[in-house]
């Protein structure tokens, strides 16, 4: 039997305008407060603020890397062996007025390692989803993906070109699994057959949110800024009239 090794690793992304839940604030910046609430019990659904500055606040997902980092599965002495998770965490994103969120982005590092006996067989994937919605009105989409893997390879998951104010929800999914299944060799006196096993393993490092906001002009700015062009364009035009 070949070996098979299946390590498959998925993030997603949902963002949605929502009510205030009753959400712990976790983290408060001049542009917006997060707020976090676990929706298993795997997880705290808390996150660390690593820095604010320039309108870009980048924040440290520590629980769900942890969550979806996988120890080895080794399949040496059996016929098979692999473990599979799943997280799900909300984050409550309250945008300060004066303020409106225009990017939002995921980065990080996938570690992944497979070793397999000679003649074995090896699947292995990343995949990467990332979606928003307004109501039931999807406000964008995107897909990543990775095939087999030694090393390091980077998830990156980005929506771009966004205008959010006041209250919206922000679903993160994760799921990540390794399975190893050995190759078997018969015993040449008729016994027992033995093993070759397998090894895989996927961890996540560096997992960071990373928030991009912009001002908001008052409308007295706009009016201001609107009224100079207006006499700026007829003085301009009198002027030609002359």
């Amino acid at each position: 039997m070949a070996t098979r090794i299946f390590g498959p690793l998925i993030f997603a992304l949902a963002l949605s305008p929502g009510l205030a839940l009753a959400m712990t604030p976790t983290i408060t910046t001049p542009s917006f407060t997060l707020r976090g609430t676990p929706m298993w019990d795997d997880g705290d659904g808390y996150a660390t603020l690593l820095s604010y500055a320039d309108n870009v606040a980048s924040i440290a997902l520590m629980d769900i890397q942890a969550a979806v980092s996988l120890g080895m599965a080794d399949s040496t002495g059996m016929l098979e062996g692999g473990r599979w998770v799943t997280y799900t965490t909300t984050y409550g994103l309250d945008v300060t007025p004066g303020y409106r969120v225009t990017s939002i982005s995921i980065t990080g590092i996938a570690e992944g390692y497979f070793n397999q006996p000679a003649g074995g067989y090896v699947d292995q994937a990343q995949y990467t989803y990332l979606s928003g919605y307004r109501g039931f009105e999807p406000l964008y989409g995107g897909a990543s993906s990775l095939g087999m893997f030694n090393g390091e390879r980077e998830i990156s998951i980005y929506a771009g070109g966004l205008a959010l104010t006041g209250f919206s929800t922000m679903h993160f999914n994760a799921q990540a699994g390794n399975q190893v299944i050995s190759a078997v060799v018969p015993d040449p006196e008729g016994g027992p057959p033995s093993y070759v096993g397998a090894q895989a393993s996927m961890l996540v490092r560096d997992l960071t949110l990373r928030i991009e906001v912009q001002p908001v002009p008052e409308p007295s700015t706009w009016l201001m800024f609107s009224g100079g062009v207006a006499a700026l364009a007829l003085a301009r035009t009198l002027k030609k009239r002359r």
